[in-house]
């Protein structure tokens, strides 16, 4: 309850920041925007831990062109989704134009995505996974840039979405979207690093630098005070080479409908219906359970069980032998054959001396509370021992699970089995199996207890039993298929609150809160039908077996009395009679229940089956400890890879050999193979046929983490992790705090090299590192600088750079080709001009090598494709002139 107190009373967004508490008073159309002595800072803890200045910005006076294209840029740092679901729920989005088929495949033209789902079987209906894991980095950017240009605002804030493309999908998307009838009398804000591409388009430009505004104004006001050289530096070439030509049918400046798709394509489904077991729980389940626990404690605690229920009836009938030995010295002749001789025989009367029968009472309540005790105590060992057992396992398993299994599987299923269901392990599984447990001596003992007294009383008993018995099964039936259905409704929950929360910031920008609060509560909704449906069920039993009960107990009060028993035995046939009722309703609802929590157990025992990597190590195949050495070279032969066995290949037959310290560029269009290419050499993604042999080894050989801990690759998507900035330098701490500091100023984090020194922040290494407090830049840096302080013979870039401005970028790369000299180096570019002093340059294609040699020999292959990509990039002449006696006028 304190954790929920505190969440609940976190601050609130401002009214203004949420459609939810927006006032409506305002209702006119204006697409003015702008800041007026306008700061900015991230949010902090109310006590705030001594940190180095933080990053802030503004003040800004500025306003933005109505209906323009503006662009804003700067240095690194300087401060500048998808949800699961199709393509064209993506791209839709809640849209109050709803599907408007003429404007929806004018956009995805306009974007670039004509092809890319041509690509998909499905088409737009192909589902794209959390957070996008379906689509390629390009292709996330430019389905989230459709989504943009496809809604009805009037103002659209771009954060770089060109960063993730190749130059000649950047131009089309400058051309074709943003200055189109798309985007007419809209006004844009587009922060950007291609600056010198999108200036013929713009109406003004703003740049900053150290978190306030450098310069502003009208692209004619800074051409005029010759700013605009300051702006673009190196990159002074015409922005759209007039002689690349221009397809036609490339042109997307019309509304004019195109043709839709076929829609017999294969379903677009990624992520199945989670399954939902049927019929009872099997066998294995429960040994699954009694085995993480251990044998011995479910034994001893069964004996417990026996020995409380025991003390329970001792205690019952000395109580009744104490009442009738008020009345008579004779003993009760219910219990003549039973027991002859029992230890209270010769006790005197309590009327002449009560002190013995009182010690006897004490002694045998004591017994039995120290059973339940001990009872208690090691029932909770056991469970504990179980869930912690079934926790570690599953943790286990899901760590060496392959990434397609994560691919497939949302998140809120896994936090299900992490949460709700080891929560049931923990606690309520136990109590279900010791009520059951109970329920079962319970039943037993006062069936017994009431026949040892009245006799006559078994064949009403057996046809009562015969009435529980016929009651239980539908219960159990229906009870179980509704926990079942609850557990599977909640997964969608979790997921849904995860996907509102990362998704904050978009889903408020596009005013969207609504849509989302409504389908969450549609989630929970759906998971309380059947919560309320249960509890419905387990009244319709009670009622029923409360009934029956009363019944028991009213026919065995009737033969006790009408067979003559002593008061004393009548008391103790009327309370087992009771407890036979209420252990037949128990027994049935409580066996019910557990198997409704072994359901838990059951989900979990589902996840640890799931497919595994290949072994971390494989001690008879270890490589060398120099291995991959810095004379091995890097072979791939007839690769083919496919995510998954029935879907098509990724790579067909890919082959090409990377000598010693090569530098080789990778290059292709949006979703050509390059990323998967990536993937492939650290077998995040196994391969369907073919070899890697890097330094004459087979990588399929290895073990995953020999194979994964000599080879260093830099994502697009960087991960960081929450601590400091050294732990994320150095996660095994193997380096010095000199050397961290070093990699820091070579990478040229001088964000983070600003630092005052506190008694809790001694360096910069000592900072902490939270989701928003390094930009999309700073993290790839961070990436980078984490790569060279690591320094392995064989490094894989996948846009390593695509976040950072053209001015950092070129630092970056001479520090690259200067840390990794004798390294293998594999960059993933879409900034051609990064690549231009590599060895070789491959071109890929639809998973194919369509070129592979050096970018001067491609560049002078006539209607080559590297060649072509170039011409279509705007940095043509600059390309031409990294390539030493290279002719650009040449066609």
């Amino acid at each position: 309850m304190q954790r929920i107190e505190g969440f609940l009373n976190e601050s609130e967004v401002p009214q203004w920041a949420s459609t939810l508490t927006a006032s409506n008073d305002n209702d006119s159309p204006n697409n003015t925007i702008g800041f007026s002595s306008a700061s900015f800072e991230w949010p902090t803890l109310s006590k705030a831990l001594p940190t180095p200045a933080r990053f802030g910005l503004g003040p800004l006076d500025i306003k933005f062109p109505a209906g323009k294209l503006t662009l804003v840029t700067g240095s690194t740092g300087s401060g500048k989704r998808l949800e699961h679901a199709t393509i064209r729920d993506n791209i839709i989005f809640g849209s109050p134009h709803g599907f408007d088929e003429g404007r929806y495949h004018a956009v995805i033209e306009a974007c670039a995505l004509v092809k890319d789902l041509e690509m998909f079987d499905a088409g737009d209906q192909t589902e794209i996974g959390e957070k996008g894991i379906t689509l390629s980095g390009g292709q996330r950017a430019r389905v989230a840039l459709a989504r943009a240009i496809y809604s009805a605002a009037e103002c659209i804030l771009l954060d770089d979405p060109l960063a993730a493309v190749d130059m000649h999908t950047a131009q089309h998307l400058l051309k074709k979207c943003l200055t189109s009838n798309l985007a007419r009398n809209r006004t844009i804000i587009l922060v950007t690093h291609h600056v010198s591409l999108c200036l013929p388009a713009a109406s003004y430009l703003v740049e900053l630098s150290n978190g306030s505004v450098l310069r502003q104004g009208s692209i004619q006001e800074l051409e005029d005070l010759d700013l605009l050289k300051a702006v673009v530096k190196d990159e002074d070439e015409p922005l759209i080479d007039p002689n690349v030509p221009h397809s036609p049918e490339n042109e997307a400046d019309s509304l004019k409908s195109v043709p839709a798709k076929p829609t017999n394509k294969a379903s677009g489904k990624l992520i199945e219906v989670e399954a939902r077991a049927e019929g009872r729980v099997p066998l294995k389940t429960y040994l699954t359970y009694i085995r993480a626990a251990g044998i011995v404690p479910w034994v001893l605690t069964a004996t417990l069980m026996l020995l409380i229920r025991f003390i329970n009836i001792t205690n019952q009938v000395f109580l009744a032998h104490w009442g009738e030995a008020y009345e008579s010295d004779e003993r009760p002749c219910v219990f003549t054959s039973v027991l002859p001789k029992y230890p209270w025989a010769d006790f005197p009367s309590p009327d002449v001396n009560v002190t013995p029968w009182m010690l006897v009472y004490f002694y045998i309540s004591l017994t039995g509370a120290l059973s339940v005790v001990f009872y208690i105590g090691l029932g909770y060992y056991a469970s504990l021992q179980a869930s912690r057992s079934l926790f570690i396992s599953l943790l286990r398993r899901l760590a060496r699970a392959p990434v397609r299994f994560f691919d497939v599987t949302p998140i809120g299923r896994i936090l299900n089995r992490f949460t709700t269901d080891i929560n049931t392990i923990d606690g309520a599984l136990m109590n279900s199996a010791r009520s059951c447990i109970s329920g079962v001596l319970n039943f037993l003992a006062s069936f017994t207890v009431i026949l040892v007294v009245v006799p006559s009383f078994a064949p009403f008993a057996l046809f009562i039993a015969w009435l529980y018995i016929r009651l239980a099964p539908p219960y159990i039936q229906a009870s179980r298929d509704l926990r079942r259905l609850e557990s599977v409704s909640l997964s969608p929950a979790f997921a849904g609150y995860d996907e509102l929360l990362r998704g904050i910031a978009h889903i408020r920008a596009f005013g969207m809160e609504n849509r989302y609060q409504n389908g969450f509560y549609a989630k929970v909704d759906k998971f309380q039908s059947f919560d309320h449906a249960y509890w419905l069920v387990n009244g319709w039993l009670r009622w029923r077996y409360d009934c029956l009960g009363s019944v028991v107990v009213f026919a065995a009060t009737i033969f006790a009395l009408w067979k003559g028993v002593t008061n004393g035995s009548t008391a103790i046939v009327i309370v087992q009679a009771g407890i036979f009722a209420e252990a037949s309703r128990q027994l049935v609802r409580v066996a019910a229940q557990l198997e409704l929590d072994f359901n838990s157990v059951e989900r979990v025992v589902e996840y640890l089956e799931v497919p595994q990597e290949a072994p971390a190590v494989i001690e008879k195949d270890r490589p060398p400890a120099y291995w991959p050495s810095s004379t091995g070279d890097l072979r791939i032969e007839n690769l083919v890879v496919r995510y998954a066995p029935h879907l098509p290949s990724v790579l067909r037959n890919v082959s090409f050999t990377v000598k010693p310290s090569e530098k080789i560029g990778v290059v292709g269009r949006t979703g050509s193979g390059k990323s998967t290419l990536a993937l492939s050499l650290l077998r995040m993604i196994e391969p369907a046929a073919g070899s890697i042999i890097i330094d004459g080894i087979n990588v399929s050989t290895l073990g995953l983490e020999d194979l994964r801990t000599r080879i260093t690759i830099i994502s697009q998507d960087v991960s960081l992790f929450s601590g400091t900035i050294k732990s994320n330098l150095d996660p095994l701490d193997e380096h010095t705090e000199e050397e961290c500091l070093d990699i820091l100023r070579r990478c040229h984090l001088t964000s983070l090299l600003k630092h005052t020194p506190t008694n809790t922040q001694v360096t910069s290494l000592d900072m902490p590192i939270s989701a928003g407090s390094l930009s999309a830049g700073e993290k790839q840096l961070v990436a980078i600088a984490r790569a060279i302080l690591r320094h392995t013979n064989i490094i894989i870039m996948d846009e390593a750079t695509s976040q950072v401005d053209a001015e950092l970028d070129d630092q970056i790369q001479k520090t690259i080709r200067e840390e990794f000299a004798d390294a293998i180096v594999i960059t993933i570019a879409h900034r051609l001009k990064t690549i231009m002093d590599y060895d070789r340059v491959l071109v890929l294609d639809d998973g194919e090598i369509v070129e592979f040699g050096p970018p001067k020999e491609l560049m002078g292959t006539v209607g080559g494709r590297f060649r072509e990509m170039c011409r279509q990039s705007a940095d043509w002449a600059l390309l031409a002139s990294v390539l030493e006696g290279f002719d650009a006028s040449v066609s």
